[in-house]
């Protein structure tokens, strides 16, 4: 067991959740002040699709592929975990 490549599946993942988060309006207004425009959101969401499939091979690399395909929903969740707790947590935008 890697603990790089688990430090690396755990950071992919939460990247991965942060730009999906990003794409969408709500919380892109809550952080930036606007929305994001359509080129910018379909390439957040590219971005973290392939930020959580990097997070699913780091798994694999540190586990094998049957262990590290269980391991990821817990990395996963994880990182789900955390970008929910900073946008959940972070204090309030003075307008």
């Amino acid at each position: 067991m890697s603990a790089l490549a688990i430090a690396a599946a755990f950071v992919a993942a939460t990247a991965g959740f942060a730009a999906l988060a990003m794409a969408m309006t709500r919380h892109a207004r809550e952080i930036f002040g606007r929305a994001p425009g359509q080129g910018t959101a379909w390439t957040l969401r590219i971005a973290g699709a392939v930020l959580l499939a990097a997070a699913h091979a780091f798994s694999a690399t540190a586990w094998g592929a049957a262990i590290g395909a269980v391991a990821w929903f817990g990395v996963v969740t994880a990182g789900a975990l955390a970008v929910v707790l900073a946008l959940a947590l972070r204090p309030a935008r003075r307008r």
